[in-house]
């Protein structure tokens, strides 16, 4: 598993003009609004409050560039899908979102967080869409595992891989189940795909 030695908050981007554009390799998560995102970098960080997790709904507004040990970056996309967040900004997020997956050649993966209470959403098949439309490896990662057992964790797996085509890892950030497998899937990916 990759050793932590250093991760900061390196650009809080609003708009086009913030994107790194240097060449440093991206593994971006994005999933809908309270599915768990902050939550999860923190727990993949180990940190307590690097992402900051908020009960409000929509509160990530930005793309979020998390730079580990001076060579790769995790990277946090605005959340989707909020019904009280008004039409304009809905549209300015997915407008951001599409310009980011339009100008970044170098993601290696995208982790797609799924509520593994509700499974894949139509604004989460969209993204899947995005995806292969840009040839992303993608994982989908279903938070909150702990509130299911064993078996309910299996065949939602099964089911959902079965129904998109893309591996499914269950992940809970008061567990820490699945993070290991979570970094070990960045560190193959990271390895095998040389920009």
């Amino acid at each position: 598993m990759i050793k932590i030695n250093e991760c900061v908050l390196a650009r809080t981007a609003y708009g086009v003009d913030g994107f790194l554009k240097d060449r440093l390799k991206k593994i971006v998560f994005a999933g809908r609004s309270n599915v768990g995102k902050s939550s999860m970098i923190n727990s993949l960080l180990n940190r307590r409050s690097l992402a900051q997790v908020s009960s409000t709904p929509g509160k990530t507004r930005s793309v979020n560039y998390y730079l580990i040990n001076g060579s790769f970056y995790l990277v946090d996309l605005p959340g989707y899908g909020f019904a009280k967040v008004r039409d304009e900004e809905k549209q300015k997020w997915s407008l951001l979102m599409e310009e980011f997956f339009s100008r970044e050649k170098y993601v290696t993966l995208l982790g797609l967080l799924i509520d593994s209470q509700v499974g894949p959403t139509p604004f989460d098949e969209n993204m899947l869409g995005a995806a292969s439309l840009y040839k992303l490896p993608t994982l989908l990662i279903a938070t909150k595992c702990d509130k299911l057992n064993n078996d309910e964790k299996k065949q939602r797996s099964r089911r959902w891989e079965g129904e998109t085509g893309v591996p499914v890892l269950p992940y809970s950030s008061k567990s820490g189940e699945g993070r290991r497998e979570l970094w070990q899937t960045i560190e193959n990916i990271l390895e095998d795909r040389n920009p």
